[in-house]
């Protein structure tokens, strides 16, 4: 008999692996983030076909067997009894099927349904049976699983052919109740809008009006009916998504108004409420299990709201919005402009939008001279906060003014010319509070121990969509970061990469001027003692205040979306809200620098608003009150800029884009 043992090189897979697309995303998460090329196009071809069954085939591990649905608990509010009947329906036709030749299967025991990113729920949430089927990898040709026998990619393949078939036939034999189910999920989704409390959202696009239409685009790919408005209005209850709020608001011309009451009302409900309830039985299954010293059944974040991921200013309300509006079936691109130009002493550029910090990777990029305004001035009667970009005429080439103009329209960002310096009030135009901002000469870590999902979407953004230079490093090659003014780290254990003369390089260099990004795990390692990197320090094995006998044991928090505020005195908060949503899902929590001196730069808040979406053990909750995201440092002239957890997550939060880059942008050249 022919089977390669499993240490076979056959079955390596080095780093990064083999599941991932080229920007080594999970595609089984992106369903309706669709951030990622394959994506897209898969669901432009769902909603050209729209579906009655969905079954997503998949592999998992050599010495399992064959897992089909149903699902394992949690299961989210779109699994409604139709739903539950068909996955009972398919398993028995494909258990009849695997039963004939004695293959094993199993069901209910994986794979839950509650995140709407898989293949088996984001097809339930358009009214299919979504299914994901999974059987047991080979590796390759074959491999010799635990109990000696042999598993083969052909009897692999043979399996999920198999549940293929079974599949189609039972529907097949049943389609006109399929069909009947299939419309009675829409119908039933306007009975339920009808007796939902929550009656529409509404979206503010003022903070970012780019960021807002993406996501409008997003909905409206997914078949979403979406109004905007014609004129100001007020609406007598909406209650805010960030601070939780209920009252009377008055909203902008423009604002985006997503009802409920349209077929689309399960999908709507599940991808933007601000929360999707875990059931109480399944959390408090979870706390045996901890207290067994079990793992948990939390399969994937518990928190995907996207008005908060992608940073929006958002409301939900139980009162429709009074107000003429128009549906939207299109959101055309941004176009900027640049009054009076040219200019004779600079170009002014407000900094507090995503589009801006893209606008200045490519000016720098294209070899322009950038400053950044310090402390805020007021100039031809326009008060310009700190933050506001200033490109002089006078330190660029005559080829400024062309180039400032098409990058305008590029972008969609308004810049002012200006012809005279000195301020009406504040600093005036050659001030030494204006200060020059250094190009990034970005190294990315790579390879292991690098995360391979925390390097992928670092590298996606900055090729795809912030255009941004970099050069990618594999750590165990990283002998020398002088061509660099900055090093990113994604999460990481970084112990076997930077140790002896490799550590000690890495610390002279920080010393003369660079500067480094540590993200999640790479916060967590380049805060430890040994290093003598960072003042940072983990709350964790901390005494406990309320037992000193014991230790501080943080539970992990299964991704959840919190609040912090920024310190608006911070370049690192230039451009940006006050108040940012953030996921956390670690087991670490960072204790805020008890001298300020601008280091704490970014803290969750108290009370009732710090949760925002998903779910934290409440005594998580109590420990990270008031604890540190993130966080600056001086370390010679060079500096140290910490995330507590990756604000890059699946490239989903774009409401977290902007802080991102100031991280990169701003922070090789302002102390």
């Amino acid at each position: 008999r022919e089977g390669g043992k499993p240490e076979d090189a056959e079955h390596a897979r080095s780093w990064p692996g083999g599941r991932t697309n080229h920007y080594l995303f999970d595609l089984n998460r992106d369903f309706f983030l669709k951030t990622q090329i394959e994506s897209q196009a898969r669901a432009r071809v769902y909603h050209e076909w729209m579906p009655h069954v969905f079954a997503d085939l998949h592999e998992m591990g050599s010495n399992a067997t064959y897992f089909f649905s149903p699902p394992m608990p949690p299961y989210n509010a779109f699994v409604i009894p139709e739903l539950m009947k068909w996955w009972n329906l398919i398993a028995d036709a494909n258990a009849r099927a695997f039963d004939q030749f004695g293959w094993g299967y199993y069901t209910k025991e994986s794979f839950d349904s509650f995140y709407p990113g898989y293949g088996t729920s984001y097809p339930s949430i358009n009214g299919a049976v979504g299914m994901t089927y999974e059987q047991a990898s080979a590796r390759g040709v074959s491999i010799e699983r635990r109990d000696g026998t042999i598993l083969t990619l052909r009897e692999a393949a043979w399996h999920h052919f198999t549940t293929s078939m079974a599949t189609l036939r039972i529907v097949a034999e049943r389609r006109t109740e399929r069909i009947r189910d299939f419309h009675a999920f829409f119908v039933t989704a306007l009975d339920q809008a009808r007796k939902d409390t929550m009656k529409e959202i509404l979206l503010d696009p003022r903070n970012d009006p780019q960021i807002a239409a993406k996501l409008v685009r997003n909905l409206l790919s997914e078949g979403v009916e979406i109004l905007r408005t014609e004129q100001s209005f007020s609406n007598p209850g909406a209650t805010s998504y960030l601070t939780k709020q209920t009252r009377s608001m008055r909203f902008p011309r423009g604002t985006y108004l997503i009802r409920l009451n349209q077929p689309q009302k399960i999908l709507i409900k599940t991808l933007l409420a601000p929360e999707n309830p875990l059931d109480d039985d399944f959390i408090a299954e979870q706390r045996k299990r901890l207290e067994n010293r079990e793992r948990t059944q939390f399969y994937d974040v518990t928190a995907w709201s996207m008005p908060l991921t992608y940073g929006i200013d958002a409301y939900w309300s139980t009162v429709p919005s009074r107000v003429d509006a128009q549906q939207v079936s299109n959101v055309p691109d941004f176009s900027g402009s640049v009054p009076n130009a040219p200019a004779r002493q600079a170009y002014l550029i407000p900094f507090g939008t995503l589009a801006a910090s893209k606008l200045l990777i490519r000016l720098q990029a294209d070899g322009f001279r950038v400053r950044i305004a310090r402390k805020p001035f007021t100039l031809a009667g326009t008060d310009w906060p700190e933050g506001t970009l200033v490109v002089r005429v006078n330190r660029n080439p005559d080829t400024l003014h062309e180039r400032v103009e098409t990058l305008a329209e590029t972008f969609g960002v308004n810049i002012t010319a200006v012809h005279h310096g000195l301020a009406e009030a504040g600093i005036d135009l050659a001030s030494n509070s204006i200060e020059p901002l250094l190009e990034p000469r970005i190294a990315l870590l790579t390879d292991s121990p690098v995360s391979t999902y925390g390097y992928g979407v670092i590298h996606y953004l900055f090729e795809r969509v912030f255009k941004l230079n970099f050069t990618r490093l594999n750590g165990r090659d990283a002998t020398d970061l002088n061509d660099y003014n900055l090093l990113i780290m994604p999460s990481g254990n970084y112990d076997g990469v930077f140790s002896g003369s490799k550590l000690r390089m890495l610390q002279n260099w920080i010393r003369a001027g660079g500067t480094v990004i540590a993200l999640d795990g790479a916060a967590a390692w380049i805060q430890k003692d040994t290093l003598r990197l960072s003042e940072a320090t983990l709350l964790n094995d901390e005494d406990d205040p309320d037992d000193p006998e014991k230790k501080i044991r943080i539970k992990q928090t299964p991704g959840a979306i919190c609040r912090i505020n920024l310190d608006e005195r911070s370049f690192l908060s230039y451009g940006c809200p006050a108040n940012l949503a953030v996921l956390v899902r670690s087991d670490r929590i960072f204790l805020p620098f008890k001298e300020e001196t601008r280091r704490n730069v970014g803290r969750f808040v108290s009370g009732e608003s710090l949760r925002l979406s998903g779910f934290i053990w409440p005594e998580t909750e109590k420990h990270l009150a008031g604890k540190g995201y993130l966080f600056v440092e001086s370390y010679g002239r060079g500096k140290l800029i910490l995330f507590a957890d990756d604000p890059n997550f699946r490239a989903s939060y774009d409401g977290l884009n902007k802080l991102f880059l100031n991280a990169i942008l701003l922070g090789p050249s302002l102390r």
